[in-house]
């Protein structure tokens, strides 16, 4: 699991990602077929500060054992 400072903010995850595994989630079983898989890249437009990250990979990190975060820049190790 991710080292993440706010406890507040881990609740909100754990409360977000349990409303949509209860199955009872309309938008995601009207809009998610059984079995889906996905890739998915975060991209900056130009360069700057990202806010958020550490509670992607919160997200991540609770989501599912397949699901990967990787923090990547041209410009910083990572």
């Amino acid at each position: 699991m991710t080292e993440f400072a706010s406890q507040a903010a881990r609740t909100a995850v754990a409360g977000a990602l349990a409303e949509d595994e209860s199955g009872q989630d309309v938008t995601t079983a009207w809009s998610v077929p059984d079995g889906l898989a996905a890739v998915a890249e975060i991209r900056a437009r130009q360069c700057g500060i990202a806010g958020g990250l550490r509670v992607v990979a919160e997200v991540f990190a609770r989501s599912t054992p397949r699901s990967q975060w990787k923090r990547w820049s041209p410009t910083a190790p990572g």
